[in-house]
């Protein structure tokens, strides 16, 4: 059986089969929140939820514990999710902020309106029906604006594709050489697109479900912070886990089974360990099955190539050249492998992207009932 240390290697690397993992995210669950990500927050926290940001003003100054307690349960609530967006994406974290701030105005006018009287109020409801007026279109632009980058998306894409079909036998002969010379380097061009603004980065979708839902307290301070997702997987969750990896490395299901069985502590530690990126891969498989089969594919062929790559230089001049044989076709096998998940991306963002067409035209047709359910929602008295 192979040391636990190299079987969570394993783990990891099959986690990494979808999305890889870059460094930690310092700022999920109760870890300290990073010094440069505090000022930011509290910016944001002033402009949307100016109550609260007074409130941490003063805890700040007499009392630090609880100052820090408040922040990094806002924090984990949705500022968190700004302060990274801007942090990654600039620009879109403007379109959002837009609306998030649209979104705090009213519901704080709509506090003002239940406790004035009438005919005060009048003034104060078209107020309220003008701001949100403002929220439809500021979301729109939203839309319009991520639609715009997926389409930019689709087009480089697609050149991507029909380049590397063009180069195949160059870009194979590239690995193939860059492997031979123990420097692997994927020759493939990398994603285009800076780190926050691929679809898996993305903290707001075009599928993202929004109009429909009624403007709420921006924030509870009560309640707790969403789920981190470090909490240990359950054997229902475990065994799901086993039979993906049978499914594609079954020598390493063999081992964590037996691992499982001999050593249920060990087990269990390399399992919750490395629980976040276990529950992203299931994920992962159960969003895109197709997508999850196919680069898992493509791993494996890229790690077949690797191991083949290093047996050339241990045998006879008969035998690399079997191996060296061996190594282009796993090569070329990579190649249309690559080339078949690419399409698969491609046509996933041809159907997000029509999807996206015709909800902003079904959006646009609705801006009055948008406008009159809200308003409805936020000026409703508060049960007792």
């Amino acid at each position: 059986m192979r040391p636990i240390g190299l079987l969570a290697a394993l783990l990891i690397s099959m986690a990494l089969l979808i999305s890889p993992a870059g460094a930690a995210d310092a700022s999920a669950g109760n870890d300290p929140i990073p010094a440069d990500q505090v000022d930011t927050a509290l910016q944001i926290i002033a402009e949307i939820m100016p109550g609260t940001a007074n409130r941490l003003e003063k805890l700040r100054e007499n009392d630090p514990k609880q100052f820090h307690q408040l922040l990094r349960r806002v924090f984990n609530q949705r500022i968190g999710a700004m302060v990274r967006l801007k942090q990654q994406d600039p620009e879109l974290f403007e379109y959002d902020f837009a609306e998030r701030k649209l979104e705090s105005q009213a519901y704080i006018l709509s506090r003002r309106i239940k406790q004035t009287d009438a005919p005060d109020v009048d003034p104060l409801n078209d107020q309220l029906r003008k701001m949100l007026y403002e929220l439809f279109d500021a979301r729109l632009r939203t839309r319009e604006f991520e639609l715009t980058r997926l389409e930019i998306r689709l087009q480089s894409l697609r050149g991507q594709l029909e380049q590397q079909r063009q180069q195949k036998q160059a870009l194979i002969d590239k690995r193939y050489d860059e492997l031979l010379a123990k420097a692997p380097v994927n020759p493939y061009p990398p994603d285009p697109r800076p780190a926050g603004a691929r679809p898996k980065d993305d903290p707001k979708t075009l599928a993202r479900p929004r109009d429909d839902k009624p403007i709420t307290k921006p924030l509870d301070e009560s309640s707790s912070p969403g789920g981190s997702g470090g909490s240990a997987l359950n054997d229902e969750q475990i065994d799901q886990i086993l039979a993906v990896i049978a499914a594609h490395r079954p020598e390493l299901a063999q081992e964590l089974r037996a691992l499982r069985e001999h050593d249920p502590e060990q087990f269990s530690l390399a399992m919750s360990q490395h629980a976040p990126r276990l529950r992203k891969l299931m994920l992962k498989r159960r969003q895109d099955p197709k997508g999850f089969d196919l680069k898992t594919r493509e791993q494996q062929l890229h790690a077949e190539a690797v191991q083949l790559a290093r047996k050339v230089g241990g045998k006879e001049i008969y035998e690399a050249q079997t191996v060296r044989e061996k190594l282009r076709m796993v090569l070329e096998q990579q190649f249309d492998a690559r080339q078949d998940l690419l399409q698969h991306e491609l046509t996933k963002l041809e159907k997000r992207i029509d999807q996206a067409h015709a909800d902003l035209e079904s959006q646009r047709a609705k801006k009055d009932n948008f406008v009159n359910h809200r308003f409805d929602n936020l000026t409703r008295p508060d049960k007792k």
